[in-house]
């Protein structure tokens, strides 16, 4: 009697098979979502930044509008450092006033005359950035008389 003996096949080995690539494709697939969250949240944050400063700079432009372009009665208003024909004015994270040096946000407005016409230059940066967040040029008019 001749006997061979067969090894039975085991029948977890392709489940587990399957099992490893599936949770190999949701690995990819959570990491692929993660890099979507992530660059969403950055993209909300830069746009709520720009119109927090939008904000902000048009509230300037307005009240340099209504002061007829004097720098002394802006900077009072607007409760801005004045330095050398620029001024400053701070900010922390929250878009709330703050002094030098420990700000999140910074808005300079240089105010020039050429004639009867002021003319202000407004910026808002993030930090210490060289790029503005966002600015504005406004002209005044202010008749002589």
């Amino acid at each position: 009697m001749n006997r061979t003996y067969r090894r039975k096949a085991s029948k977890s080995g392709p489940f587990l098979l399957e099992l490893m690539i599936g949770i190999l494709f949701f690995s990819f697939a959570s990491a692929i979502c993660m890099q979507i969250f992530v660059k969403a949240h950055l993209i909300s944050t830069k746009s709520s930044d720009l119109t927090a400063a939008m904000t902000k700079v048009q509230s300037a432009a307005e009240a340099f509008k209504s002061l007829d372009g004097n720098e002394s009665d802006l900077a009072e208003f607007l409760d801005a450092q004045q330095s050398g024909g620029l001024l400053t004015i701070c900010y922390d994270k929250e878009w709330n006033p703050v002094p030098d040096g420990q700000n999140a946000y910074r808005m300079t407005i240089r105010v020039t005359e050429q004639g009867s016409v002021y003319d202000s230059q407004i910026r808002m940066f993030k930090g210490r950035e060289g790029q503005p967040l966002y600015e504005l040029d406004v002209k005044k008019y202010k008749p002589r008389g």
